[in-house]
């Protein structure tokens, strides 16, 4: 009773704070738990028969619905499908659709599908990269052929074109679409306007559900700003001085920072080494678990091309390649790049980026070891699988892929396990030998020091990246602020740039793995950040 009551106040409150509306989250919360056979265990008048399960469901829209009267719109998020056998099934949850209708005391439902009582099951309602799109639409469809109720689907809807067929298909009445909205916010600004093809697009990235799952702020994975509003912009001001900005590195960092200097209204020069734009993001779309990661290059390309920055592609740049052009600003995103393992024989092994890359093909069996526990590794593992390789994932962590967030890192584990890939924690990797075409490779126990040999076809390491630097620091002499930047100033959102050399003839600044192995959002906050004022 107490918690009956505890709802209808709390939509009092929403109704006095001037809400439209208000909906009733079931799925897999409170009311969820109490309706799920998978959850409720209960023997009196809130267990047992589905009627009783929906009890209290059915108690908290009576008193919700009294507390805020007829004419405040009310809705209700519910499953439309656990998808587990022992859960509420499609038939289950059309009976419940129904029976919420026949009050009368309902505006809208809510559909999702799944039971999100564990990591893989939070993945599948809120599907990360290597989950299909927009799955549970006929589940959607269903309910509201059967109620007649306005519904409302959310759940991997990451793009208009999908939107428009959940709609034109009669699944739908409404969309919904967070994820879409947390990597560009403008999304229905830009449709009204005709430029649908400038939305930014949600790939997948998981930094917004995972980081929110762990207890942390939510941002998006190549959206800095998001997040961030109090401090970084969505919109990009214009300068009031026009500069000339040269941006060395065409990976994401590069991308964008040529973009936020190409909207500030400069006149920007994007050198990379490569025959392709996208960096690292071209290795990171390999597999089957990370391919949509690809729409991050994807945008970013076009935008610096719509902006008119003038790319040059195989061009390894060299301190009189960039002095050359007279810049205002030069912004070095070049990236890092993977070395042998410092320990005897480290030489004998492959990087994740020689598989990724197409350089090695390695087959039989082949140890991956794993030393920065992210996405790298899974990706590695899942394309040495494609390959038929038997592969080993070593990690020293007590868990592999340990820096990724829950439903990133479901999906990726589901994926190894499909592919036969077998785990060993808590073990380094101290030594390579050859032995013929073989390698001999010796594991150290972390905690104990205990060692194992192993006889392997091929030893892969991911070990993260060593800043590729050597451009920054031949330009860090002639520049303006001795390549400096204030870190005060960054996390402000304010101008990082100070004086520091009298003699100096342009800013200088480096960004993303340039400066250390990290991850994309970390290279697109640094170039907002940097390029944003400047």
């Amino acid at each position: 009773a107490r918690v009956v009551e505890d709802f209808a106040a709390a939509a009092r409150r929403c109704q006095e704070g001037g809400f439209d509306g208000i909906e009733l989250l079931s799925h897999s919360h409170l009311l969820g738990q109490f309706l799920s056979p998978l959850v409720n265990d209960r023997e009196d008048d809130y267990g047992g028969s589905l009627e009783n399960r929906l009890r209290l469901t059915l108690e908290v829209l009576a008193a919700v619905r009294a507390a805020v009267g007829p004419e405040m719109i009310l809705g209700i998020r519910m499953t439309g499908d656990e998808l587990e056998s022992a859960g509420l099934s499609a038939d289950d949850c059309v009976t419940v659709a129904r029976m919420l209708a026949e009050t009368g005391q309902v505006d809208f439902l809510n559909i999702l599908a799944g039971a999100p009582y564990d990591d893989l099951g939070l993945a599948g309602w809120v599907p990360p990269m290597g989950m299909p799109s927009a799955p549970h639409l006929p589940i959607a469809g269903r309910i509201r052929q059967a109620t007649g109720l306005p519904v409302i689907h959310a759940g991997g809807i990451a793009d208009l074109a999908t939107a428009r067929h959940a709609l034109s298909e009669g699944h739908v009445d409404l969309v919904g679409m967070t994820r879409a909205h947390i990597a560009d916010p403008h999304l229905v600004a830009k449709l009204m306007r005709g430029e649908e093809e400038r939305i930014r697009p949600c790939v997948g990235l998981g930094a917004c559900v995972d980081r929110v799952n762990q207890g942390k702020p939510a941002v998006c994975g190549h959206n800095a700003a998001t997040g961030r509003e109090a401090v970084m912009p969505h919109v990009i001001a214009p300068s009031d001085t026009r500069r000339k900005v040269v941006v060395v590195g065409g990976g994401p960092g590069g991308l964008e920072a040529a973009r936020v200097s190409a909207l500030r209204g400069h006149d920007v020069i994007l050198m990379d080494a490569a025959d392709r734009l996208g960096g690292q993001l071209l290795l990171a779309c390999k597999g089957r678990i990370r391919r949509q990661v690809r729409g991050v290059a994807d945008w970013l390309i076009a935008e610096v091309e719509r902006l008119g920055v003038e790319i040059r592609q195989n061009c390894y740049a060299e301190p009189a390649d960039v002095l050359d052009e007279a810049p205002d600003a030069v912004i070095v995103a070049t990236g890092g790049w993977p070395t042998p393992p410092a320990i005897p024989g480290g030489d004998l092994t492959l990087s994740s980026w020689d598989v990724l890359s197409g350089a090695a093909r390695p087959s039989g069996l082949v140890f991956l070891v794993d030393e920065a526990g992210g996405h790298a590794a899974a990706v590695t593992a899942d394309m040495l699988a494609e390959m038929g390789c038997a592969v080993e994932l070593v990690s020293p962590d007590r868990a592999v892929l340990q820096d990724l967030g829950p439903t990133t890192s479901a999906v990726a584990l589901r994926q190894m396990a499909r592919d036969g890939v077998r785990l060993t924690c808590l073990h380094e990797l101290a030594r390579v030998e050859a032995d013929g075409p073989k390698r001999i490779a010796t594991l150290r126990h972390v905690l104990t020091g205990k060692t194992v040999t192993c006889e392997v076809d091929h030893v892969v390491v991911e070990q993260g990246l060593v800043p590729s630097d050597t451009l920054y620091h031949a330009l860090k002499p002639g520049s303006r602020n001795l390549g400096q930047l204030d870190h005060a100033a960054m996390i402000a959102g304010t101008d990082p740039f100070r004086p520091r050399n009298p003699d100096g003839r342009y800013w200088l600044a480096r960004i993303g793995d340039a400066v250390a192995g990290r991850d994309i959002h970390a290279a697109v906050y640094d170039a907002l950040r940097v390029c944003k004022t400047l």
